[in-house]
């Protein structure tokens, strides 16, 4: 895929275009800022029939035809609007894109069940993957050694303890499904029933991605376009299976174009450093943050050249220029400047759910921001509160509260005193050059585009200011 446009669904009332280039695509939002309505709208182009199947109960053509409608109309279009939903990919609309040369497997934690045996065919058929309808038992036994040698090899690459078989489950004498039946020889346990009694969510949760993902790899098709899809698939996984996972994901999936979506910040990092430093693959991904900004919902991408496409805008404006060209400039300045204050409240963990004026507020305040750096990585409230809790348990109770206080004090920090300064100004311009409401005719064309370069230069200097701050040191000064 190239591009994928949403308008009036679900979180996105206004026209979001996300351009993606055929590349890979990790993007990261908090819960209720978009994240998962990008999901939902490729499970529409790809699963549309799938989602619908359940009205063809109803008797006549006319009444499955209403059903249908009013189901989509009332789950998927935004709340606030009157006008219908639209998806576009790749410059077409969803119900004229021809879906026939892909292969597409998509799913997220909120396709799983919890059960307490694992059927395979129940777990697999969860999966929204348009190689088959439907996984059949006489289809799966076809695959079952190959598959059940594949998923054991992953587990010893995953460096877990256990081993897994396929077990025949039956009902009325019948064959209908199988169980994942796990051994693990260190607690001498071997069991295909209650499993949730003795094993962890996240020890169920890696086996079925490992069963979900081998099965994936097997019934790959060579001659189709492929894409997998992932919505918060990680969730409830240990921090080291996280790892082999994406590795293993980006490692066996490296011919798919991979949408990957995450409300899990840590998880976001550990996925970019993977690309950048792992395995040199930033050429071939996009990143995105979508947030939630007075309450609009809005996709950033972060690219190195954004700020040089301002400058690039800037320069092709002259005092003849239509308003439509200097009000299309503001409206990409804010959101650079909102979508760099949002950047700055993630890294100081002041609240990424604010609205802008709540976020420049905060900012700019003399309240204390708590932010240490230790090495490079930076240390931030929950690590203080962690401290504290450190000390609190110590046996040595000695001169308790001033130990406290100096945990607390190692933690001020207060030198920002340059990035201060650099939000009051565009906050000045945030009003004018960046609001077209504000481009009347009595302020005049040469005013506007002088106020927009000087806002470019400012959003520059908070851009660098930035990008040292993460990179070499919390001086901001």
């Amino acid at each position: 895929m190239n591009s994928i446009e949403l308008e009036n669904f679900k979180a996105f009332k206004n026209k979001t275009t996300l351009n993606i280039d055929n590349k890979n695509l990790l993007c990261f939002g908090e819960n209720g800022a978009g994240k998962s309505s990008i999901y939902e709208a490729l499970k529409i182009v790809f699963f549309e029939d799938r989602i619908l199947e359940p009205f063809n109960r109803f008797v006549t053509q006319e009444e499955i035809s209403s059903a249908r409608e009013n189901y989509l109309e009332t789950t998927y279009k935004h709340k606030g609007s009157l006008s219908n939903y639209s998806i576009n990919v790749n410059n077409t609309t969803y119900a004229e894109y021809d879906t026939s040369g892909y292969q597409v497997c998509m799913f997220s934690l909120s396709d799983k069940d919890k059960r307490d045996s694992l059927k395979v065919l129940d777990i697999l058929n969860a999966l929204y993957f348009n190689c088959v309808e439907k996984i059949l038992i006489q289809d799966f036994e076809q695959i079952k050694a190959d598959l059940e040698r594949n998923i054991n090899e992953t587990i010893i690459l995953f460096k877990e303890d256990f081993i897994i078989e396929f077990e025949v489950f039956e009902e009325n004498n019948e064959k209908v499904d199988y169980l994942i039946n796990i051994s693990d020889p260190r607690r001498n346990l071997k069991t295909s029933n209650s499993i949730r009694h003795y094993f962890n969510e996240a020890k169920i949760n890696i086996i079925e991605l490992i069963l979900q993902f081998n099965y994936i790899l097997l019934k790959k098709l060579d001659d189709k376009k492929k894409i997998i899809i992932l919505d918060d698939f990680i969730t409830s996984l240990d921090s080291s299976n996280r790892i082999f996972i994406t590795k293993f994901l980006f490692e066996k999936f490296n011919d798919f174009q991979i949408i990957l979506l995450t409300h899990n910040l840590s998880y976001y990092n550990l996925c970019i450093y993977l690309i950048n430093q792992i395995y040199k693959k930033s050429d071939y991904w996009k990143f995105a943050n979508v947030y939630e900004i007075d309450s609009k919902h809005i996709c950033f991408f972060k690219a190195s050249n954004l700020t040089a496409d301002l400058k690039s805008q800037l320069s092709l404006l002259t005092n003849d220029s239509r308003q439509s060209e200097i009000d299309g400039l503001g409206n990409d300045v804010r959101r650079k400047f909102e979508s760099l204050l949002y950047e700055f409240s993630k890294l100081l963990s002041i609240g990424a759910f604010e609205e802008s004026s709540k976020i420049i507020e905060r900012l700019t305040s003399n309240d204390e921001i708590f932010l240490k750096r230790n090495g490079q990585k930076l240390l931030k409230s929950d690590d203080l509160i962690k401290e504290i809790i450190d000390v609190l348990d110590d046996i040595n109770q000695n001169n308790l509260n001033q130990r406290i206080r100096n945990k607390i004090n190692e933690f001020k920090f207060s030198d920002l005193t340059i990035i201060k300064e650099v939000i009051r100004d565009l906050k000045l311009y945030q009003k004018t050059a960046m609001h077209p409401m504000s481009h009347g005719a009595h302020r005049g064309g040469p005013i506007i585009i002088k106020e927009l370069q000087e806002s470019i230069v400012l959003i520059t200097k908070l851009e660098d200011l930035l990008k040292n701050f993460i990179n070499n040191n919390t001086s901001a000064t």
